[in-house]
């Protein structure tokens, strides 16, 4: 933990106690999952009986992820780590191959506007997202191309950050603390080794620039700047 940020670096070791009652979380978390397996289940046996299904289209995800004692947090969901920025995506519809699965990032902001392309409306100018059609009927992308990242950021009192993160890194400014964190996804993929210190600098002009592009763009212009 020595490498992190100094607010988390700080951070005690967690006790059994908390150990013990994370694990209790978490078996609780997956016993709820009974109640939502229990709702898709009664979601496609209506739609099955009103004839609806062949041209219906399910949307299954959520709004973030959960931490649960990972980086020595509690639990939770306002860090830039892959427990808490990472969420399911399936879908199911006309067009959409069964087992199919696409490794292209998808981000929450994409939901309007794959909802309005599906439906025949056009999408308001002011969106920032894209639709997923091209990924879940199409070729694979917007003329064969697609997002190479995606902005993460926290901006409230209790701590403010932005980041971006893409296949390979993450990138995280912890601004107003003038500290930073950087990961190599590939080689460390539970984030564990910030190398912000000896990383190359032209990788880190990179990855800063870039950082600076998606948090003040809008509109089209951030499906632009996406392509790093």
């Amino acid at each position: 933990m020595s490498d992190k940020p100094s607010w988390i670096a700080s951070k005690p070791l967690l006790t059994q106690e908390q150990i013990d009652e994370l694990d209790a979380r978490f078996r609780k978390r997956l016993r709820s999952m009974l109640a939502v397996d229990e709702m898709v289940d009664t979601l496609f046996r209506a739609l099955e009986a009103t004839g609806e299904a062949e041209r219906t289209y399910v949307f299954f995800t959520s709004d973030n992820g959960y931490h649960l004692g990972e980086q020595r947090f509690e639990s939770g969901k306002t860090n830039p780590y892959d427990e808490d920025v990472r969420v399911p995506l399936l879908v199911s519809g006309p067009g959409v191959g069964e087992g199919r699965r696409v490794s292209q990032i998808a981000i929450n902001i994409d939901i309007a506007p794959t909802l309005a392309g599906l439906a025949g409306v056009a999408t308001p100018n002011f969106i920032d997202g894209r639709s997923l059609e091209p990924l879940l009927i199409g070729n694979g992308g917007e003329g064969g191309a697609w997002r190479s990242g995606l902005l993460i950021e926290w901006l409230k009192p209790d701590k403010e950050y932005r980041g971006v993160r893409d296949d390979g890194y993450l990138y995280v400014d912890h601004f107003g603390r003038g500290e930073f964190e950087l990961y190599d996804r590939n080689l460390d993929p539970y984030e564990l080794d910030n190398f912000y210190s000896t990383a190359d600098p032209g990788l880190l002009a990179d990855l800063i620039a870039w950082l600076g592009r998606l948090a003040g763009c809008a509109g089209a212009s951030c499906r632009a700047e996406e392509q790093r």
